[in-house]
């Protein structure tokens, strides 16, 4: 008999979760054959979670990792069978979730026996319909074919700062590229376009409350990540629901800031919509979702994602030093000087010695010039999602037949759905579905993820 192929492109958390799901729930007759993509040959970490930086913490308590819907102590547990002592609210070193996801990855491979998965260190560059299969190009030059294909690409590069150049000297496009990053310790003055999660990483990385280079932070709104506490917010039911619509986003923004001031803790206001969040995201019309995006979108993503309470105490140290300073500005890189490099400033020009891109991943695909996503928008495979963010997808991830997102992907269609407890129902989801269907299982295909079994 034939085998299921299923090409699973990025082995981060996402791909890792949904490869992990198809194992655990696969009980058709017709063998399994899965293949991971993942250019960087590291499997089951991905960007966030393959930092060797110890300084970068989960930014979600660790009662809240599992990798798995209904098993919900299961981090706990594991990283608690590994020796470490912790309190169910700790939050850990993001790379100790990196390896606890690729345990998840090596045991389930392990126990599915010798040939159902395979690990192949390379990049898909394109997809696109075959002889009763799909095609994925890589970019090696082979070409792979399978019955199904999920896209779990995990975050991009960040857009390009306004004039800047990949060739200029002391311009660093990606904030992830931890060896560079750390070369930048010996600068004097660095630049920090952005003033989110990418730039906390940044300074986290860079230095200290009494050494490392001078760092300005910059971006549009100046807007930083607020603090979590560490203590449990109070739970309390969502503060604004679908079903109280339909909503306009100015009318959902004051129903949540309302709220907000009537709590103890705020915090527990825009925890109270984590279950309907997607729900009253996909209510409002597009033309709503655009101003939500453009009007409230940074305020609702600093209170939303919010840095670990050590992880905020660093930063504050560095602000109160002067180590750190962030504003609001407009920012345009003129091109490289003796000495590093030249920018406009708010209409100042001023000179750093580098300049980092911490503007966050760029998850518009018509501009992205990615060659996978240019190549599933051309062969039709693949529509834009809302407002050109992500693929455009339906319930289950599915952006045409045999073809799935996952994560990031899938920005414009749900709006949160980059954090483990979103990732790890979505997976869930995929797996669920695609074993379902080959096992001719319908009921078990639309069963909820929440509460798989």
């Amino acid at each position: 008999m034939n085998s299921f192929r299923v090409i699973v492109v990025g082995a981060g958390v996402s791909g890792s979760l949904t490869a992990i799901g198809l194992l655990r729930r696969w009980r058709a007759s017709r063998p399994l054959r899965i293949t991971l993509l993942e250019r960087s040959g590291d499997y089951g970490r991905g960007v966030a979670y393959s930092t060797p930086d110890d300084r970068h913490l989960l930014n979600v308590a660790a009662c809240g990792m599992s990798a798995y819907p209904v098993e919900t102590d299961h981090f706990l547990d594991w990283i608690r069978s590994h020796g470490h002592e912790i309190e169910d609210r700790a939050f850990v070193r993001r790379k100790a979730f990196g390896d606890y996801i690729a345990h998840q990855l090596d045991e389930a491979q392990a126990a599915a026996g010798p040939g159902v998965v395979t690990r192949r260190d390379a990049e898909a560059v394109g997809i696109a319909p075959g002889l009763g299969a799909l095609s994925v190009r890589l970019a090696d030059g082979d070409t792979l074919a399978g019955d199904v294909v999920v896209l779990a690409t995990g975050v991009s590069r960040p857009a390009p700062v306004p004039g800047a150049r990949d060739d200029i000297p002391g311009y660093l496009p990606d904030p992830w590229d931890h060896e560079r990053l750390v070369a930048l310790r010996a600068a004097s003055r660095v630049l920090i376009v952005g003033t989110g999660l990418t730039m906390v990483d940044v300074a986290l990385t860079l230095g200290s409350e009494a050494t490392g280079p001078q760092l300005t932070a910059v971006s549009r709104s100046g807007l930083m990540p607020r603090a979590h506490v560490s203590e449990a917010c109070e739970l309390i039911p969502p503060v604004a629901r679908p079903e109280d619509g339909p909503w306009t986003a100015d009318a959902l923004a004051a129903q949540v800031e309302a709220a907000a001031t009537r709590c103890s803790d705020w915090r527990a206001a825009i925890d109270s919509l984590r279950p309907v969040t997607q729900a009253l995201w996909r209510s409002m019309p597009p033309e709503e979702q655009a101003r939500f995006a453009a009007r409230h979108g940074r305020r609702w993503e600093v209170h939303r994602h919010r840095m670990a309470p050590a992880v905020a105490e660093g930063i504050d140290a560095q602000l109160a030093t002067g180590r750190l300073a962030v504003r609001a500005g407009s920012v345009r890189v003129l091109g490289a000087v003796p000495g590093g490099v030249a920018v406009e400033l708010d209409g100042r020009r001023e000179v750093f010695d580098a300049v980092v891109n911490a503007t966050g991943p760029d998850l518009n695909v018509r501009r992205a010039g990615d060659p996978l996503l240019r190549s599933l928008l051309e062969s039709g495979l693949a529509k834009p999602g809302p407002l050109d963010l992500g693929l455009a997808t339906d319930a289950e991830g599915r952006c045409s037949e045999g073809v799935y997102a996952i994560g990031a992907l899938r920005r414009g269609e749900l709006w949160e759905t980059t954090a483990v407890p979103e990732i790890r129902v979505q997976a869930d989801a995929i797996a669920r579905t695609i074993a379902a269907q080959v096992a001719g299982d319908a009921d078990d295909a639309d069963a909820p993820a929440e509460f798989a079994a």
